[in-house]
């Protein structure tokens, strides 16, 4: 009898639940992060999550500080129902099909959702650091390379070993290839340092003059030789650093003969160059980039 004074006395405290969590069809619509196996997002999902509770109050029956008074209690079960439909729908099947079928409860999903995203994180967490630090930029575009770092330090987030941005940055510095660390080696030396954005960033431009210097050369090629021809015999791209495609080359033959393959290098062409790679980049800095491409408006027609 006592024991059933105090779970009622333990609900009665508790703030009831907000009435417009019913009014909510969709939980993806305030939890848009899909947590899953493959992805560096459990912290992330798992905030979003508790902020959507949290405005509901019913992060009671999350943390188990709410129990149902008794097996009829019809409101409390259909409140956890509610619950897990939430959580079953912002996870990915793979994850679901891991702990739907072990709990019965809200509260024990979110757990077994926790401890499969945390068993043994000290193991996760040394091979997840021994990749961190031997990834290098390799045959990789500059953007992909700085998103698998990015990656990494979330995972490493995920298993409670942080990454600094400091620490990031640096390993972006170091897995650069020599010919672009003589460029980008000054940031190391600035205080404060750079955030990942400034150095992602910097390191973008750093790699355009050399994609450039390369277009470049091939046109100045001119006329494509016998040799080289079957080569360019279909449609090939030229695509810069970054990983964007900037123009078509294709070779014409004229009786047989290949004639000359060349490649955009108009005042149209650069500016693409440049809008391309300074699409998110601080103004100054935008500025300065399009400045160093020599850039000039095209003459007005007589």
């Amino acid at each position: 009898m006592a024991e059933n004074s105090e779970i009622t006395s333990q609900n009665n405290s508790s703030k009831p639940p907000h009435l417009a969590f019913t009014t909510i069809s969709n939980a993806k619509l305030h939890v848009p992060v899909q947590l899953s196996l493959s992805q560096p997002n459990y912290k992330k999902w798992s905030r979003l999550f508790l902020l959507l509770v949290r405005r509901f109050n019913l992060k009671g029956y999350i943390d188990g500080s709410v129990v149902p008074l008794s097996d009829d209690d019809d409101k409390w079960f259909q409140l956890d129902a509610l619950l897990q439909g939430w959580i079953l729908s912002t996870i990915t099947d793979e994850v679901s099909d891991l702990v739907i079928s072990s709990v019965s409860t809200a509260s024990a999903l979110l757990k077994v959702i926790h401890d499969l995203f945390h068993d043994n994180k000290h193991a996760r967490a040394m091979q997840l650091e021994h990749e961190f630090h031997t990834t290098v930029k390799g045959n990789s575009t500059m953007a992909a390379y700085c998103q698998q770092l990015q990656n990494l330090s979330d995972w490493l987030d995920d298993v409670d070993a942080p990454v600094s941005q400091h620490q990031l940055v640096l390993q972006i510095l170091r897995g650069l290839p020599a010919d672009l660390q003589g460029q980008t080696s000054f940031m190391q030396f600035q205080d404060p340092m750079p955030t990942f954005l400034q150095a992602m960033g910097k390191a973008l431009t750093a790699v355009l003059p050399m994609a450039m210097a390369d277009s470049m050369e091939a046109q100045a090629m001119g006329k494509a030789t016998p040799g080289n021809v079957e080569a360019m015999d279909e449609d090939k791209v030229v695509t810069v650093e970054i990983g964007v495609e900037v123009a078509d080359v294709k070779t014409a033959h004229d009786h047989g003969n290949p004639t000359t393959a060349t490649i955009p290098g108009t005042h149209r062409t650069l500016t693409r160059y440049a809008d391309i790679f300074t699409k998110g980049l601080p103004s100054l800095l935008f500025l300065e980039f399009k400045s160093s491409l020599g850039i000039r408006p095209p003459p007005h027609p007589t």
